[in-house]
């Protein structure tokens, strides 16, 4: 109905925006990463005006200190040039599933690789930032749905690879024939993280997050985890691989994954 309220209105241009701004919830806490401190300072100051909690960090900060996990509803990385801030999204994306939106001067392929690379979506002009409000509430709307963003009652949705289904309202997972497979929670959560991202390469560090764990990055949970999923999976095609390692840097879901609400 709020379109159609701001279609009967008076208002035009900013008015109209106005209303839209109104009729949402703030973004929550917002990290804004990027290297120009007076657009940086732009961003935070836009976002704080319309009550958002914001900080604004140099690209070069140390990411251990910022505290990723759990700290942060959205992740804003502000790209000067391509080459740099593309390599920060990536490492950005191995360390929190947490929405990620690039912005800055990105033409066609810099979009494309950005998110090839994990951003949840891009925003192509750096000083348009009503696109950038509009762009993260719909991120985060998608990210309400469709994703493990509370925890808390069930989620709705799944996911389907190889005959294989995911239902995330009873966190059950069935094989191509038909068969139930118990997981565990920790387990689940693994595999639901690579079906997030499918042929993307997580870093156990990332992996340890997404399971809610908080043991140190270096701790073996994360492959007996992985070893368990493998097993499962089993029971589908037997010699078939669906998880890959990449040494030294992590794993990856080498699968079509189909995503349904």
């Amino acid at each position: 109905m709020l379109h159609q309220a701001i279609l009967r209105s008076s208002y035009t241009g900013d008015g109209a925006i106005e209303m839209l701004h109104s009729a949402r919830p703030n973004l929550g806490r917002v990290l804004v990463v990027g290297d120009e401190h007076q657009h940086r300072n732009r961003i935070v100051d836009f976002l704080e005006g319309q009550g958002c909690e914001a900080r604004g960090v140099d690209g070069q900060c140390d990411l251990s200190r910022i505290g990723l996990h759990g700290r942060w509803s959205l992740i804003i990385i502000n790209v000067e040039q391509p080459a740099v801030g593309l390599e920060r999204l990536r490492l950005f994306r191995a360390q929190t599933f947490v929405p990620i939106l690039v912005t800055g001067t990105l033409g066609t392929i810099d979009r494309i690789v950005a998110l090839e690379l994990g951003a949840d979506s891009c925003v192509a002009r750096a000083d348009d930032l009503q696109e950038l409000w509009a762009t993260a509430h719909a991120i985060l709307r998608r990210v309400k749905i469709g994703t493990r963003c509370s925890g808390d009652g069930p989620m709705r949705g799944g996911f389907r690879f190889a005959g294989w289904e995911v239902n995330m309202e009873d966190r059950s997972l069935t094989s191509p024939s038909g068969e139930a497979v118990a997981l565990t929670r920790t387990t689940y959560a693994v595999l639901v993280a690579f079906l997030e991202a499918p042929g993307r390469i997580l870093s156990r560090a990332y992996l340890l997050r997404a399971t809610r764990r908080h043991e140190d990055v270096f701790d073996r949970s994360v492959d007996i985890q992985i070893m368990r999923l493998r097993e499962a999976l089993k029971k589908g095609e037997p010699d078939r691989q669906f998880i890959r390692t990449e040494r030294g840097v992590g794993y990856s879901f080498e699968c079509d994954v189909v995503r349904y609400y």
